[in-house]
């Protein structure tokens, strides 16, 4: 799913549109919640040395030392997503709305 989502949005997918394709699957958020599109944003808009999907680095609390995960998101990838995430920022207000 996470992998997905950079995907989606690396293809220019709105959040919206990757939050509804969760939410009909059934996919619940970390804390169990439905989907919203600023979740899928603020997934995919991590930083690339806070974000273990691309990094391969765990830290459950900051100052803690890292643990190595498997990268599930290439590098490339979440460049792209992130471009996309950063120009749609600029141009719109965020959506808190459950889709």
């Amino acid at each position: 799913m996470v992998l997905e989502a950079y995907e989606r949005t690396a293809l220019g997918d709105s959040f919206a549109a990757s939050a509804g394709a969760f939410n009909s699957r059934n996919y619940r958020s970390e804390s169990g919640r439905p989907w919203t599109a600023v979740m899928v944003r603020d997934l995919v808009r991590r930083r690339d040395n806070g974000d273990p999907y691309v990094t391969g680095l765990w830290k459950a609390q900051p100052g803690e030392p890292a643990v190595a995960v498997p990268a599930i998101v290439p590098v490339e990838l979440a460049a792209r997503a992130r471009a996309i995430v950063v120009a749609r920022s600029a141009s719109t207000p965020d959506r808190k709305s459950v889709v």
